[in-house]
């Protein structure tokens, strides 16, 4: 199943995502850096920072806040990932920056296009924001 971020808010497509793994689905998702996150963009930012900067005593955790890392730990977070149907789950979700190369779209599933998702933050902003596109 492919499935398109673009517009979706990321914890509810994270959430469908999840469930689908769970279910035995092989989940490619786009455009992941298009989802977008359903609150105020300075909240979201703190949010993140506070966590970068927990991770800078050298002893970690060591978080990654590039778009796609971002949405992979929003999923992992979601699927149980300490059990074992949890991590095997995990193994059949593919979440791609954009469309590859190869990949026929044309029968992508877009599930929450929200219609007023240009006010809010897109992953890519804030990781761009945090330095890390």
């Amino acid at each position: 199943m492919i499935i398109d971020a673009t517009g979706a808010p990321l914890g509810r497509i994270s959430s469908v995502i999840a469930k689908l793994a769970r279910e035995g689905e092989e989940i490619i998702v786009i455009n992941a850096e298009k989802a977008i996150f359903k609150k105020d963009k300075n909240l979201v930012i703190k949010k993140l920072v506070e966590k970068k900067n927990k991770g800078s005593n050298n002893k970690g955790p060591f978080i990654s806040f590039k778009s796609t890392e971002i949405f992979k730990r929003s999923v992992r977070g979601m699927i149980g990932r300490k059990k074992a149907v949890g991590r095997e789950a995990f193994k059949r979700i593919k979440i791609y920056e954009g469309i590859p190369e190869g990949l026929d779209v044309s029968q992508s599933i877009n599930l929450f296009k929200s219609p007023d998702y240009n006010k809010y933050p897109t992953i890519k902003e804030i990781s761009k924001y945090l330095g890390y596109e």
